[in-house]
């Protein structure tokens, strides 16, 4: 008992003629290279805290993801924040407009509001057969699609609120 037993053991290292983090790194910014990074970071560490005061510092950070909704008010400029919330009411209001309007769209203007949005209008026209064997309506996928696009770029406006953080 408390003897150490040597126990023989194998050593296999793999050697590579580049440098995997090299060629990560040249395809990143100067700014956002790790190796750069990890030269500059500063910790501190402080044990002289009460428990109290560890939870009043944490608080802070609480729920932190509503208050991070929308711009801090330096990055509003020369933009007032009540001209701001309601610049984005209005087009969250014309959001839900152009997407309760949707049915009335033709096809054409369909397939363009859904590419301007940065969605495919492919296949979203395509005639056929539901599973009742009633014929589809031309456009209904396209007509869905993009009312829930519409739907959720106003969700991602919000109301105009300006980050608390």
């Amino acid at each position: 008992a408390g003897q150490k037993v040597e126990k023989p053991v194998l050593r296999v290292q793999v050697f590579s003629r580049h440098d995997p983090l090299q060629i990560v790194e040249s395809a990143l910014p100067e700014d956002a290279r790790p190796s750069q990074i990890l030269g500059t970071i500063t910790g501190v560490c402080d044990f002289n805290h009460t428990l109290a005061e560890l939870a009043h510092e944490a608080a802070k950070y609480h729920d932190l993801a509503p208050r991070l909704w929308g711009p801090q008010e330096v990055e509003l400029g020369d933009e007032s924040p009540t001209s701001f919330r309601e610049r984005i009411r209005l087009l969250r209001k014309q959001l839900h407009d152009d997407a309760d309007a949707v049915d009335g769209m033709d096809q054409d203007e369909l397939r363009d509001r859904l590419e301007r949005e940065g969605h495919a209008s492919t296949g979203a026209f395509a005639r056929g057969r539901d599973k009742d064997g009633k014929e589809k309506q031309p456009g209904k996928v396209a007509r869905e699609r993009l009312r829930a696009v519409l739907y959720r770029k106003a969700a991602r406006l919000g109301y105009g609120e300006l980050s608390d953080f």
